[in-house]
């Protein structure tokens, strides 16, 4: 009655309820309502020493950085407390932008009025696969399978070059949008990906990977 439309139905002679399409999109917005209630019960705490950070991680630093990362800094700073959330890198700018998080490490520099973009590291990208594609420690992007590629799309330069190597139309082995999905797929002796050095070094010792230089390479990747 307050929002002035339905946020779900239930149909006669079922149980179950059914969002409406305002009701999905609401979701993230009662998302939100909740944190903060949650944070107002602790506020009498937060006038301590405890320091709470609401950080917002991409998924490749959040699977292969993060957790050794943030391990070390709490061993040093026993007064904070994080709450880490995994999202894109321009729904964590909307995110920091609107307070929802205080802080994000991104792929992806994008320009808001009242949130600062720092440069914290820049890595090259590196070819992996489980089998071997050379006999010596490069490849040439001209002489990669299409067909075999573990596609993601990391950076607006990357895809640019991947175009131009292979064209805006070829279908990759699969797209992904998601890093937990790409040790499944890489695991196949058919397939290969081009991922940020620090992805490679760590899937290389836990899947005995082969990991390339490009002749040819994408430009570097800056983390901000």
């Amino acid at each position: 009655e307050q929002l002035g439309y339905a946020l779900f139905v239930r149909h006669k002679g079922i149980g179950n309820i059914e969002l409406t399409p305002e009701g999905r999109a609401f979701l993230p917005i009662a998302e939100r309502w909740k944190e903060l209630f949650n944070e107002s019960r602790f506020l009498s705490q937060d006038l301590g020493l405890t320091q709470r950070f609401k950080l917002g991680v991409i998924g490749s630093m959040c699977t292969y950085i993060m957790p050794s990362t943030l391990q070390s800094f709490i061993n040093k700073h026993q007064e904070c407390q994080f709450s880490i959330h995994q999202h894109h890198s321009s729904e964590c700018y909307q995110y920091v932008d609107q307070g929802a998080l205080d802080l994000a490490l991104v792929a992806k520099e994008q320009f808001y009025k009242d949130v600062d973009s720092i440069p914290v590291f820049k890595t090259r990208f590196l070819l992996i696969s489980k089998a071997v594609l050379s006999d010596v420690a490069t490849v040439h992007p001209s002489k990669l399978d299409i067909k075999g590629e573990i596609r993601i799309p990391w950076s607006a330069e990357f895809d640019i070059w991947h175009d131009y190597w292979f064209g805006s139309n070829v279908q990759s082995r699969v797209n992904l949008d998601m890093m937990s999905a790409l040790e499944y797929f890489i695991n196949d002796i058919s397939t290969w990906a081009i991922v940020p050095a620090y992805i490679a070094k760590d899937l290389k010792e836990k899947y005995q990977l082969h990991i390339y230089e490009l002749q040819v390479p994408p430009p570097d990747i800056t983390m901000f």
